[in-house]
């Protein structure tokens, strides 16, 4: 039987730092850490003081008096978790057969508080006789979570929980994979949850030695591959995903975050607590995840490491890292995210997918915090990059999470970035080829498409209307009208920019709008784009006249526009991002350098008129059309009504450009005519000329150069530290 692809729709988290995902993943990616004083109850005598709780809870805010007599702590997180997928999935709208979806939530140990509570009563008050509660044991169960969801939403699917504890969850999520994939389910509500930050569970971790005891310094204490760590800290809280089949997910319009494509699970059977010295249970369980998954170790990008801060159990982690991936191993990103949210036990694994699938989402790496330089333990390799201390961006295509549990239980699961192709590309593409047509113009024109977009177009039509440059429009195919690129070519202008713009957001965090929009159109402007066409070969395939060679000189870029119109139109947006993202910035533009770049002659000349509060005006004459109807405007610009500039060019944006850049060289080259200019400014300085009268661009203009400044100082300043830590 074909087995169901399963994409993720929904996410919901309740953490030590963040009571929602859009909060966990934002501390996440800032290194924040959740580790404090214990509050639950008084620590005192115990020999560990701290752990990550979650915090500003309020059950009040979620449930009513009476369902918070029966709800153990650990699952009023779950609920609160799910509520929040199932909402963002929008997965309880009207339409959607709840006999299909499911689910399949778990726990490491469950209502420890409850069977706390209720055993130390009887214990202190025997001569009382047997009074328990009656909610006692359907608090306690550890599937008791999975139930109420159910009950909530009237999900009549598959319903359980899984225990293996630490693995709880991961084991959970790969259930819930396969039982999508072989058609049992359309949805399923999946995750783990866990609250065991109480008396019974700090002290019997302590009695084992499991827990660090770094009670001067909890928000440090967790700190994973460094040779200084002395143990685990504990966490609580939950993680909720939404899997989903992809047919299922995209018939009714579902958000898809990423795509869950492989899972593993194998045994140590080693030792009760400790995980196998060699790695072995943790380098079967890698193996059978990447063989389900259908890939290669030099697939992935990022691991999602168990890392728990513990002597041995890292040592043996890494080991197995280094024996699946090979010399892979020191090209892909390891972070353990415990050491910010600690280790929320049988909710860790699908706290840590969820981690993963953000990862691929948004192209960066969370950080492993904590460690110091040269805090080093002999039997790790630090060549290896376990993101310490700093979030990194990279692309992720795929990434892997790894958990162990108490039993030499261990679970892997591998989710990748979502595209709307078949998960088997291999197998896709020879049946694509199977099906091109006949006619040798679209067959190359198809394999041509594959090689710079990455896969084979479903409507060709748009494609070939892409490569047809204005220049030369022909007939359509139902000879009805004439056709080229410039539809095509205005659409992908505007998706072009927002893509950019939805990069450069995420990429310069602390940025403001002035860099942001400076920063986009040196991007997007016609000399970037049309180099850009050209290195991706578009010159092969773009049909074009030569009678109109001035006009074509930026031919390829918009061509190129026209194609991300096109790749819009046929895959939707998310392709479109990815298709820009990857094989157009990552690949032909360093961020950082562009955002260096002066090249905005417009800019420059507005915000020197700024300066000295001189009035700017851009008179640009109705277009003319050359020998080939290609239009050409021609603009005059003129400080205080004196022409200081002159510029043609077959865009009014072009004109403008051409015609600063000849303003700046008279200004630039000639004292004279510069200070007969300054001369126009009254003795209040202002020339009549308001500052409310400022154009939008002389801001972007001001603000970009503020941002430019400061961006060469971090950069120098950089210089100055890497020099200095050199020197040393």
């Amino acid at each position: 039987m074909e087995l169901k692809r399963v994409v993720v729709t929904g996410l919901g988290a309740i953490t030590p730092i963040g009571n929602d995902v859009a909060t966990t993943w934002s501390n996440a990616l800032a290194g924040v850490s959740g580790a404090g004083p214990l509050t639950h109850f008084d620590a005192s005598l115990f020999k560990t003081q701290f752990a990550c709780e979650v915090k500003g809870f309020n059950a009040a805010d979620h449930f009513d008096r009476k369902a918070v007599r029966t709800l153990d702590l650990y699952a009023q997180y779950a609920l609160v978790a799910a509520a929040q997928a199932v909402d963002d999935a929008n997965l309880a709208a009207e339409g959607v057969d709840k006999t299909r979806v499911g689910v399949v939530f778990c726990a490491g140990i469950g209502g420890l508080h409850t069977f706390e509570e209720e055993a130390g009563y009887y214990a202190l008050h025997k001569e009382n006789g047997p009074k328990y509660n009656p909610f006692f044991i359907p608090k306690m169960i550890a599937d008791i979570a999975a139930g109420h969801i159910s009950m909530k939403y009237g999900f009549h699917g598959p319903n359980y929980g899984v225990v293996s504890a630490c693995a709880s969850s991961t084991n959970g999520l790969i259930d819930a994979f396969n039982i999508i994939r072989l058609g049992q389910a359309e949805a399923i509500v999946a995750g783990g949850a866990e609250a065991a930050l109480f008396p019974a569970g700090v002290g019997g971790f302590n009695s084992m030695h499991a827990l660090s005891t770094r009670n001067d310094e909890p928000a440090t204490a967790s700190r994973p591959f460094s040779g200084s760590r002395d143990g685990f800290v504990m966490g609580e809280g939950s993680a909720a995903l939404i899997l989903e089949e992809y047919e299922h997910a995209k018939a009714r319009g579902a958000k898809i975050y990423a795509e869950v494509i492989g899972g593993g699970m194998s045994a140590d059977a080693y030792h009760i607590t400790a995980t196998h010295p060699e790695g072995l249970g943790a380098r079967l369980v890698m193996e059978n995840a990447l063989k389900d998954a259908g890939i290669k170790p030099e697939d992935v990008d990022y691991i999602n490491a168990h890392g728990t801060s513990t002597p041995v159990g890292d040592v043996s982690e890494v080991k197995a890292i280094k024996e699946v991936f090979g010399e892979h191993a020191y090209k892909l990103n390891v972070s353990s995210t415990k050491s910010m949210t600690g280790h929320l036990l049988g909710a860790t694994g699908a706290l840590e997918a969820l981690f993963c699938v953000k990862s691929v989402q948004e192209d960066i790496v969370p950080p492993t915090i904590n460690h110091v330089e040269g805090d080093n333990d002999a039997e790790i390799d630090y060549n290896m990059n376990f993101t310490f201390n700093q979030a990194q961006k990279r692309t992720v295509n795929v990434a892997l999470s790894n958990t162990f549990g108490f039993g030499g239980h261990n679970a892997c699961l591998i989710v990748k970035k979502y595209t709307e192709e078949n998960s088997a590309p291999v197998l896709k593409d020879i049946l694509t080829i199977l099906k091109l047509p006949f006619l040798k113009e679209e067959k190359e024109l198809y394999v041509f498409c594959r090689s710079i977009l990455g896969f084979y177009p479903s409507d060709i039509e748009l494609y070939r209307i892409a490569f047809l440059h204005r220049s030369m429009s022909v007939k359509s195919r139902n000879g009805k009208g004439w056709i080229n690129n410039e539809r095509l070519e205005f659409l992908g202008d505007s998706v072009l920019d927002c893509v950019v713009a939805d990069v450069l957001y995420k990429e310069f965090p602390k940025r403001r709008e002035g860099f942001l929009t400076s920063t986009r159109s040196k991007i997007v402007q016609r000399e970037s784009l049309n180099r850009v066409g050209e290195n991706l070969g578009l010159p092969k395939v773009v049909r074009w006249t030569q009678k109109s060679q001035s006009h074509n000189n930026y031919i390829f870029g918009n061509a190129l526009e026209a194609l991300v119109g096109a790749v819009y139109l046929d895959r939707g947006y998310d392709c479109c991002y990815r298709f820009v993202k990857e094989r157009l910035i990552d690949a032909y533009f360093d961020l950082r350098s562009v955002a260096k770049t002066e090249i905005n002659f417009k800019s420059h000349l507005i915000e020197w008129c700024q300066k000295y509060h001189i009035k700017v005006e851009y008179i640009t004459s109705d277009a003319e059309y050359d020998e080939s109807n290609n239009p050409m405007f021609h603009t005059v610009v003129e400080l205080s009504g004196i022409e200081v500039g002159k510029g043609t060019g077959y865009s009014k944006k072009e004109s403008h450009q051409a015609a600063s850049q000849d303003a700046l060289n008279h200004i630039n080259g000639s004292q004279e005519f510069r200070e007969m200019i300054l001369a126009t400014v009254g003795e209040d300085g202002n020339n009549d000329y308001q500052r409310e009268d400022i154009s939008k661009e002389a801001e972007i203009a001001a603000a970009e150069a503020l941002a430019i400044e400061q961006l060469e100082k971090e950069n120098a300043a950089a210089a100055a530290a890497a020099s200095m830590k050199e020197a040393m």
